[in-house]
């Protein structure tokens, strides 16, 4: 019988340039960039002020990981939260399947009966929901 070696880990990414894995270093490698043309195309002053958050930005895309995601995915999250519409609508109706028809009706719950409850009616539920006497709840009204 043949044995086969089983590939371990892998769902690590390789090593490819020293510690670092190529997405790691295309980051850097993309941040290294933008820095150089930042640093072309400003003065001294303004290039410091822009360095900083941009050196942190594509060091955080690089290496820092939120639950084991990369830091990218939450940035799309994020875009796609901001630009996405944000209107929620409860609708209370229930859809109940009618066996004979298999069709969807739609069903509008009762409102809210006035009746008020009294202390001994709460204290009555109380004590039938502590002794599992929950079957009775349904046939008393």
């Amino acid at each position: 019988m043949e044995q086969y070696q089983v590939p371990q880990f892998i769902e690590v990414e390789d090593k490819i340039i020293g510690p670092l894995t190529l997405k790691q270093f295309l980051w850097l490698l993309g941040g290294a960039a933008t820095l150089f043309v930042i640093w072309a195309f400003t003065d001294i002053a303004l290039f410091i002020i822009l360095a900083v958050p941009t050196a942190a930005l594509f060091a955080a895309l690089a290496f820092y990981k939120i639950n084991g995601r990369p830091f990218i995915f939450f940035i799309f999250t994020l875009i796609i939260y901001i630009f996405k519409p944000k209107f929620f609508l409860w609708d209370r109706r229930i859809e109940v399947k009618d066996i004979k028809t298999e069709k969807p009706k739609k069903v509008i719950p009762k409102k809210a009966s006035s009746k008020k409850l009294t202390e001994s009616k709460i204290t009555r539920l109380a004590t039938i929901l502590d002794r599992g006497e929950i079957e009775s709840l349904s046939t008393e009204e």
